[in-house]
């Protein structure tokens, strides 16, 4: 892997993308974590993966209308902030995937839009515990909403994380989170994944790091934080939780609901039926005969 690793400059464009881009958010209330990647080279790393080219955040859907708000922000700061239209040939709106890079084109950091998992097989006692990708094409992906969904107890409240010489934003347990998405050895293999440079997947195996695979690029100085950022005690909106069901599963309900009213009024009518019918006849009394 270490014929992958980026430069001393990417490393530095990208360190000063992800401070930034949290400096920005927490500064307009835009709640996000790190993911995928960013979260992985934080805990495993303590910031950058060596051979991490970009950047990973997620936000929840709801925090789309804030985020669109920010492009001439992000642009005043020498940044693109675009949405993509499609994935993958999905067409896509409010939960497209966002993508933040430098002006002109270099590494970037991906924005990944959440939304709740309402999915009848991730349901628990009926309700909803878990937080998908909101792009249909990640939410059925084997790398996506397959093995790498968020349990909502391990996401809020979302906590500072150290990334390199600064804090971001990160799930409240991104143990349980990593163990999920990447197995029980992600503390001591690695692989790539995807080289964004090149534009392709690659075909890498799981191997045992080394010793100074572990350590992390060093941050510039220019992205020293001062002071640890206050953890958000923040949760998701009630209307993103409630189970939402397609029109077949509507019109069947209303079926049965149908069905079952014609059967109780069907019932009650032939018990009146009955009780009518059944009225207790006085037996006639026999008249006295008199002897002759």
């Amino acid at each position: 892997m270490d014929k992958y690793n980026i430069s001393k400059k990417e490393s530095i464009t990208l360190y000063k993308l992800m401070k930034t881009i949290h400096d920005i958010f927490s500064k307009h209330k835009v709640k996000y974590w790190i993911t995928a990647g960013s979260l992985l080279g934080s805990v495993r790393h303590g910031g950058l993966i060596p051979w991490d080219d970009d950047g990973d955040i997620c936000m929840m859907i709801d925090q789309v209308p804030k985020l669109k708000k920010l492009i001439p922000i992000f642009d005043r700061h020498g940044y693109e902030l675009n949405q993509s239209t499609d994935n993958d040939g999905i067409k896509c709106s409010d939960d497209c995937d966002w993508y933040v890079n430098k002006k002109p084109d270099s590494l970037g950091c991906d924005i990944m839009i959440m939304t709740p998992d309402n999915r009848k097989s991730s349901l628990k006692n009926n309700k909803i515990t878990k937080i998908t990708y909101a792009n249909m094409y990640w939410k059925n992906a084997s790398n996506g909403g397959q093995k790498c969904s968020f349990d909502i107890n391990h996401v809020y409240p979302l906590v500072p994380i150290r990334f390199g010489n600064f804090f971001m934003y990160g799930p409240s347990n991104p143990i349980e989170h990593l163990n999920r998405c990447y197995g029980d050895n992600w503390n001591s293999h690695g692989m790539m994944l995807y080289n964004h440079r090149l534009g392709k997947w690659m075909k890498g195996t799981l191997h045992p790091m080394k010793t100074h695979q572990f350590h992390p690029i060093p941050p510039p100085k220019s992205t020293a934080m001062t002071k640890i950022p206050p953890i958000i005690n923040t949760k998701i909106p009630k209307k993103l939780l409630k189970i939402t069901r397609s029109r077949k599963s509507r019109k069947t309900r209303k079926t049965r609901k149908t069905r079952k009213s014609r059967k109780t009024r069907k019932t009650r009518k032939s018990r009146k039926t009955r009780k009518t019918t059944r009225r207790r006849v006085k037996p006639k009394r026999k008249s006295r005969v008199t002897k002759r």
